[in-house]
Parts: C-alpha cells; sequence; structure tokens
C-alpha cells in the first residue's frame, strides 16, 4: 500500500511539474504578443458599383452594442486619434 501511495505521489509531481512548465510557456507567449494597431483605413466608396439600391450600406465603424457604448469607443477614437467623428444617441438601436 505504501509503494502504492509513492508511486501515486511521483506522478503527481511529475504532472505538477508538466504543467508549471506549460504555464510558463504561456505566460511567456502571452507577454511576446503584439498589440494591433491599425494607422489607416480608407474607404474607397467611389469604386462601389450599385445596380438595385435596397437595404443598408454600413461604412464605417459599426456595432451591435447600445449607443452609449458605441459613443465610449468613438469618443476614444477622437482622444487618441484626433478624428472628427460625432455620434448620435438618440438614434434608434438596429433590429
Amino acid at each position: 500500500m505504501l509503494a502504492d501511495i509513492w508511486h501515486r505521489l511521483n506522478q503527481l509531481e511529475k504532472e505538477l511539474a508538466k504543467l508549471k512548465n506549460e504555464n510558463r510557456n504561456l505566460k511567456e507567449k502571452i507577454e511576446s504578443l503584439q498589440s494591433l494597431k491599425i494607422d489607416k483605413i480608407e474607404y474607397k466608396i467611389h469604386e462601389l458599383k450599385v445596380q438595385t439600391l435596397s437595404g443598408t450600406l454600413n461604412v464605417g465603424l459599426t456595432s451591435s452594442g447600445d449607443a452609449k457604448d458605441v459613443k465610449k469607443v468613438v469618443d476614444q477614437i477622437v482622444k487618441e486619434e484626433k478624428t472628427n467623428i460625432e455620434v448620435d444617441l438618440d438614434m434608434e438601436s438596429p433590429s
């Protein structure tokens, strides 16, 4: 019985060492990830060919969140990029 406990303890120690190593590797990968920064987005609307116009065309920043959350995002963009964007909080949410 004591040998079984000793064997199981050794197995658990090996598994713990393996998990610690995997955790360390994952942390290193996370730290090495770089954030994505988009410098400029160009919309070439004049190149669109429209034969039949129906429905909704969304160009630019669209979101399914509520208007206040979208306004926060837009305000942050304006603050950081000095972009001239306005959000109408009275607009109805898309269905």
